[in-house]
């Protein structure tokens, strides 16, 4: 059911009540009305067509305008798209509501028009493109790139585009109208340049928008981000002063808001209803925090009540971890960005109990004291890039064991104090720092033409094995053989075959030192393949029986084997290593993409 904006909607109607009041007429598809000598399209029947052209005249009259809902489905239900919608040079008005409740993909504009112009993607915009007059509804770009010149995106301009899922919005950007993004249901994030004014209602109802952003000082004008059901963040930046009215009700799934010291006003129900806010980041001191006026008439209560309700956190900077960008899904917190995660609060400590893995990209450069303190159910970290772990960094994660640091890291005493176990910390060559110093179990990678060594002593089981092979392997790329030294498969028996007995041996806990790689059992011969090929047929289920061929060399009595791992260990591995890589694989493609 459509969502309306009830006194936007009435001042519409009633705009064309008193702008065309002429007699309708119908000429094929188009009904018209002549105002002046000049005939304004009031309705047009495309039930069924996949193409219109709006005629030069209707009635021996110009057509010079398109008024409210001219597009306007017939009924409720769909009447299909229309691909392309081709205005003449005639049109020199076009009504904000003309394509409201419409199925139209592109508009074209006519090259010789006066008023109006159009891209490759039938976008219309004003002629010398510094208004964006009007996005088709069904036109599905994904990602929307805004042209650099435009300064202002008119009332209504992508309303019901569902097809939008991101928009990127130029630096010169002024103003935002009202509802202009109403009900885009697949956006999914929004970044606001410096200086803009977000109109009334403008991305109200937009269902799947997660984070508010804003690059500089913003005016949010009444009910700007109202309705919107996913989102989680709104971070306003310095210079914002003022928070209109209901700027943000009934956001219900709204955890954090970070507020700028220069924030002056919050309207009424500013954040009305959003019930599920608990922590406000404020940039000034609780003295300056007092000193904002937040209005005592506001909805749902004698104040936004839901503010009164949450932890308030003074002196908190936007390069305070909030400038980072993260993730939280299936257990798995990624965060991207730049700078260093100091020691200050973050917004995801509310999530700690939930979070299994950490992923950290390449422009992250430090992980500061009790960053990441106290995270029960904590077990991996890899980390990307070049990164220095701060004394305390990871303190009291008493389940943590694997932490893999692919850049030039540096790591601090007592990282990981009051761990329960000693941490296997994995690093890319050698490294500024020491097991022996660092109370960790180091071990050292280096790759070479699709070799894997891993140096050091690990006694893992298979899920651990094969987790860290995922890594590796969306690391690195493709490896072949993996070779390692002072290892064993922890609770595995692994079967040799003895060519002086001609029987099977069995070796608990075996592999000690050598190198592994894979086999599939095909109707022919074992084919040998890679690990990325292993890991990614696991994870789309198109393997499921697998050896590893193993080369002992602390057992020079055995020949070259092949060992079936699933058969040695209890039912149901493959279900489970299965969902365990392809959440990694989910999780490596985010991190090859951290930083771009």
């Amino acid at each position: 059911m459509k969502k309306w904006c009830l006194p936007v909607l009435c001042f519409s109607v009633l705009l064309a009540i008193f702008t065309i009041t002429a007699a309708a007429e119908t000429e094929g598809i188009f009904t018209y009305s002549v105002i002046d000598g000049n005939a304004a399209v009031t309705k047009v029947d495309y039930t069924g067509l996949t193409e219109v052209t709006v005629p030069e005249t209707l009635g021996g009259c110009p057509v010079t305008t398109l008024g409210p809902f001219a597009f306007q489905d017939n009924d409720d239900l769909p009447d299909g798209e229309v691909d392309n919608v081709y205005l003449p040079k005639t049109v020199t008005a076009i009504d904000e509501n003309a394509f409201v409740l419409s199925d139209i993909k592109h508009i074209y504009v006519d090259e010789e028009n006066p008023a109006f112009t159009s891209d490759e993607n039938g976008v219309v915009f004003s002629k010398d493109m510094t208004t964006l007059v009007r996005m088709g509804c069904t036109f599905a770009p994904g990602t929307f790139t805004v042209p650099e010149t435009v300064t202002a995106i008119r009332d209504r301009a992508f309303e019901d585009c569902v097809e939008l899922e991101r928009i990127v919005f130029p630096d010169g950007l002024k103003s935002i109208g009202d509802m202009a993004f109403y009900q885009a249901i697949s956006l999914t994030d929004v970044s606001l340049p410096a200086g803009v004014s977000v109109g009334q209602n403008a991305f109200a109802f937009c269902e799947a928008l997660k984070e508010v952003r804003t690059d500089g000082a913003a005016v949010i004008k009444g009910s700007a981000f109202t309705e919107c059901s996913a989102l989680e963040r709104v971070v306003l930046s310095e210079g914002t002063e003022y928070l209109d009215m209901y700027a943000f009700e009934n956001d219900q799934a709204l955890k954090c808001v970070y507020l700028p010291k220069s924030l002056q006003t919050v309207g009424i129900g500013a954040f009305g209803n959003c019930l599920s806010l608990t922590d406000v980041c404020y940039a000034g001191t609780e003295e300056e925090w007092a000193d904002i006026s937040i209005d005592t008439n506001a909805y749902y209560g004698s104040r936004p009540v839901v503010i009164d309700r949450c932890t308030i956190h003074c002196r908190i900077s936007a390069a305070d971890g909030l400038a980072a960008n993260h993730t939280l899904e299936n257990g798995v917190l990624s965060i991207s960005g730049s700078g260093a995660l100091t020691n200050v609060w973050h917004y995801w400590d509310a999530e700690k109990d939930n979070v299994t893995a950490l992923t950290v990209g390449d422009g992250i450069e430090g992980i500061g004291e009790n960053a990441f303190t106290d995270f029960p159910a904590l077990t991996d970290v890899i980390c990307s890039g070049s990164v220095t772990l701060a004394s305390g960094a990871f303190s009291n994660c008493t389940t943590l064991k694997n932490v893999v640091l692919f850049g030039d890291s540096t790591l601090s005493p007592e990282a990981f104090r009051n761990c329960e176990e000693i941490p296997t910390v994995f690093s890319d060559g050698e490294r500024a720092f020491s097991g022996t110093e660092t109370g960790v179990n180091h071990v050292v990678l280096t790759y070479q033409n699709g070799v894997l060594r891993i140096n050091g002593s690990l006694t893992m089981n298979a899920y651990d094995f094969f987790d860290l092979i995922s890594v590796f392997c969306a690391h690195y790329g493709e490896i072949t053989k993996v070779r390692v030294e002072n290892f064993r498969f922890d609770g595995i028996t692994v079967y040799y075959f003895d060519a002086s007995t001609g029987k099977r041996r069995a070796i608990p806990d075996a592999l000690a030192e050598g190198e592994i790689y894979p086999q599939l059992e095909t109707a022919d011969a074992p084919e040998a393949v890679s690990f990325n090929t292993l890991v990614d047929g696991i994870g789309d289920g198109s393997v499921t029986h697998f050896y590893l061929v193993i080369n002992d060399e602390a057992h020079p009595d055995t020949e070259i084997t092949r060992v079936s791992i699933v058969d040695s260990i209890k039912e149901g591995f493959q279900r489970i290593l299965r969902a365990i890589v392809t959440l990694l694989n989910k999780l490596f493609n985010l991190i090859k993409n951290f930083g771009k």
